[in-house]
């Protein structure tokens, strides 16, 4: 096959599936992974893409899913900062639901030495985060295993986790807009989320600030649902006292987190 039409088909894949693994390119055309790099690298100067560790993805469109293992690799350090604050608000003896999002995954790791604690999730990624850590009670939501976004969903995961109430719920999502609300790149994932916040006392929204005034395919529900909102920071002083007003209106607290 020659390069420029690898190149179209690579493209016409990211539009269709919004990421891909170049690990799943090399084996779709029969190439190195060198050969994939320099075609994501054309697509990236094109303004078509944006690169990861392992791939590449595309931010447009209301239902978009981008791989959890590309996600785990960008806005790393700001995800790490929502983590630490995140942690603070975690006490001994607390029962929490970390949900499947990679930034729940750098909340994750930050609650390692905190003693009994309960952690329910649908997240593969944070069961293998805290498999070790006997001071944690690990309670796995079971369901349809995603394996996109490496965790559970479905009917099953809403079901299970009606029987049960926890202190804390620690959830994220696609896009966030003053108008229409918090909202999911899918219907299943944001089902979870959705049902979650109806069964804990302290609802956290955590977020990157990529996620600000953008609509995504499926709507969890309005700010008045959240009491607080931890994000990394703000594009500008403007956007941050715009957003810190519409928050105070709603009751949520806003806390930008330390790098």
């Amino acid at each position: 096959m020659l390069a420029k039409e690898r190149k179209k088909q690579i493209w016409e894949m990211i539009l269709q599936e919004k990421s891909v693994l170049s690990k799943d390119l090399c084996k779709r055309f029969n190439v190195t992974n060198e050969t994939v790099r320099k075609d994501l690298i054309e697509l990236e100067n094109e303004g078509k893409i944006i690169r990861a560790y392992g791939g590449a993805y595309i931010i447009g469109g209301v239902q978009n899913e981008v791989h959890a293992n590309l996600r785990e690799t960008v806005y790393t350090e700001e995800k790490a900062a929502i983590g630490r604050s995140c942690y603070s608000m975690v006490c001994a003896g607390d029962t929490i639901f970390l949900d499947e999002s990679t930034t729940c995954c750098a909340i994750a790791k930050e609650l390692k030495t905190i003693e009994a604690i309960t952690v329910f999730t649908n997240s593969y990624k944070i069961i293998q985060i805290l498999e070790d850590c006997e001071n944690v009670k690990l309670v796995l939501t079971g369901g349809e295993f995603d394996r996109k976004n490496q965790c559970f969903v479905g009917a099953e995961v809403t079901d299970f986790l009606k029987n049960y109430y926890v202190d804390k719920c620690f959830i994220s999502c696609r896009g966030v807009d003053m108008n229409i609300g918090i909202t999911d790149g899918n219907e299943k994932n944001g089902r979870v989320r959705k049902c979650i916040i109806g069964q804990a006392a302290e609802k956290i929204l955590v977020i990157d600030k990529t996620k600000l005034n953008l609509k995504k395919f499926y709507k969890i529900g309005g700010f008045e649902m959240i009491d607080k909102v931890v994000i990394d920071g703000f594009y500008s002083d403007e956007q941050r006292d715009e957003w810190q007003k519409f928050l105070n209106q709603t009751y949520t607290q806003l806390i930008i987190a330390e790098r």
